[in-house]
């Protein structure tokens, strides 16, 4: 596939762009700050719930898929909402909500309370968050919006990879109800900090400025004023190439959530104890850098297919080097590709879908695509669990089979072919308190 090009306006406010890199700062720490509601920040709590809560680990896993599915089914809604209010004003009530919830789940007594909690934590932390960033990132970057996409991807990684770390010491000493009440506190940190820096108005393209030509999928090669794609989220949802991304990066979400819900047990079978296995996720979040970045980088100078199969390569080696793990240099690549293959997706499809699909209802389509894939991942933790009687060992065998074919889908999405077209002004509509008019970066 040959990139054609489309040209875009440096943004009005800052010529240089240097405004929508100081915003991504913001956003990557607000999606950092997701780790309660993410399966790394949770499977550290798991066992210490185990043995506090009446329940099993199958109606751990269970909760935890309801509260999974039940929140990934508000996600479309989510991402209309921050398309129709902008990005700041949801970014700021998610966060006050996210912060709420995650006081309450330092309260839960059994299955109801639990599901619940999983509920409104895996809705806000890992669902919402993750909508509204991800849109703010589509509609401010245009020319490196995957180079962006990746580095707000290491850095949130970096994020979430500190905070098993930092759960994993707290709940020894002061328990898990303690912890969880701390890591509200960090979330409401987040908030304040949005609040107090985050613009209400981002530089907005300018059709009087000069023009940048940047690579874009698609369409045809046009000035600042002439059509480029626009489709609805039901135009999207209408294409084979929406349905091949969302197929990609829910086998690779439901993958990996599987083994993280897991990990410490996982580790326990292969030979390493608690803060071994704790230690594995330094490595995790080491991947989850190096890739963000690196295939963010790429995801602007090479077609989607080949990114897309990449990041699903990343995940089923992963699965398989976790089926020969030991204590030492095997964990520590085991801990890098499974923290790769996220770190990778997420600049894929940060990337892919404003550059197929337009950015006028960009969070729309963010919003059904990770209502699909959080939906999936609710799948894993429970599949794995179910796997548990064959040895975790066995399961892991199962997976990885899974990833490769998911592997050779990949290499055969590509862009839509047609779609409904808009002008480039019309494509980026004015947005109340930081919405969707963006600046080229």
């Amino acid at each position: 596939m040959t990139p054609q090009t489309q040209q875009f306006p440096v943004s009005a406010h800052r010529p240089d762009g240097r405004r929508a890199w100081s915003m991504l700062v913001l956003l990557t720490l607000a999606a950092g700050v997701s780790a309660p509601g993410q399966t790394i920040g949770v499977s550290v709590f798991i066992d210490p719930m185990l043995a506090a809560l009446p329940v099993s680990r199958t109606q751990l896993s269970a909760a935890y898929l309801v509260g999974t599915l039940a929140g990934a089914l508000a996600l479309p809604r989510v991402g209309s909402w921050t398309d129709r209010v902008g990005v700041r004003r949801a970014l700021l009530l998610v966060l006050g909500l996210f912060a709420l919830a995650t006081a309450v789940a330092s309260q839960v007594v059994g299955l109801v309370t639990v599901t619940l909690s999983f509920t409104a934590m895996r809705l806000l932390g890992q669902g919402s968050l993750g909508v509204v960033t991800g849109t703010a990132v589509a509609v401010w970057f245009v020319r490196r919006r995957g180079l962006a996409m990746g580095l707000m991807a290491t850095g949130s990684a970096l994020l979430l990879a500190g905070a098993p770390l930092l759960f994993g010491r707290l709940i020894p000493a002061f328990g898990w109800r303690v912890t969880w009440a701390v890591a509200s506190l960090l979330v409401a940190g987040a908030f304040v900090a949005v609040a107090l820096a985050l613009p209400a108005q981002p530089g907005a393209r300018d059709d009087h400025g000069p023009s940048r030509t940047i690579p874009a999928v698609g369409g045809s090669t046009s000035s600042s004023g002439d059509a480029v794609r626009s489709f609805t989220r039901r135009a999207a949802m209408r294409t084979r190439a929406f349905w091949g991304i969302a197929a990609v990066a829910s086998a690779i979400n439901l993958l990996v959530t599987a083994v993280t819900f897991h990990h410490i047990s996982i580790m326990a079978e292969r030979g390493l104890d608690t803060l071994a296995a704790t230690a594995v996720f330094l490595p995790q979040m080491i991947g989850g850098l190096l890739s963000g970045v690196a295939v963010g980088w790429l995801a602007d100078r090479i077609a989607g297919r080949w990114t897309l199969a990449l990041s699903m390569t990343l995940a089923a080696a992963g699965l398989l080097v976790g089926t020969v793990v030991t204590p030492g240099p095997v964990a520590v690549v085991y801990g890098l590709l499974i923290g790769a293959a996220p770190g990778a997706i997420r600049a894929v499809e940060g990337a892919l879908l404003p550059d197929w699909f337009g950015t006028a209802h960009v969070g729309a389509i963010r919003g059904a695509l990770a209502s699909i894939s959080i939906g999936m991942t609710a799948v894993g933790p429970l599949l794995l669990s179910l796997l548990e009687p064959l040895t975790f060992t066995v399961g892991l065998r199962v997976l990885a089979g899974i990833a490769w074919g998911f592997v050779a889908l990949a290499v055969t999405i590509v862009p839509p072919t047609e779609g409904p077209r808009r002008s480039v002004a019309a494509a980026v509509p004015d947005r109340r308190n930081g919405g969707a008019r963006g600046s080229s970066a």
